[in-house]
């Protein structure tokens, strides 16, 4: 809570049992954050942090000015995940510009997760 206003707190237990449930196997997480211990998916599905990578953080060790640069830039495969806020960054168009890429997005309070299939009762988490 901030003066004046409620923020809405990000599904993460939601996003964590999608992942686990849907996610094909050898699934890599690309996500707006890095510190998936502390709170997160990580946080409730641990096995998931050894293949989660900060979105923004490219192989040349440079960094993505937003999502869609980042997306462009990283070496992702056929099954990779794309967490980010949906909000976040605020460039108008992003989601419409993954969707164009053939990305699909499944939807969660304040996380969109895009990927370009899933593997429903799959095994996400090993």
């Amino acid at each position: 809570m901030y003066k004046d206003r409620w923020l809405s707190k990000e599904d993460w237990r939601g996003v964590a049992s999608f992942i686990k449930t849907s996610a094909c196997p050898g699934t890599e997480y690309w996500a707006f954050l890095n510190a998936h211990y502390s709170f997160g998916y990580g946080y409730y599905e641990p096995s998931l942090i050894r293949r989660s990578h900060l979105l923004y953080k490219l192989p040349d060790g440079a960094y993505a000015s937003s999502v869609v640069d980042a997306v462009l830039r990283q070496r992702l495969g056929v099954r990779d995940w794309v967490i980010v806020q949906p909000d976040w960054p605020t460039s108008v168009g992003t989601d419409t510009i993954l969707r164009g890429l053939g990305w699909s997005a499944t939807e969660f309070p304040g996380i969109v997760v895009y990927h370009h299939g899933i593997c429903p009762g799959g095994p996400g988490s090993r």
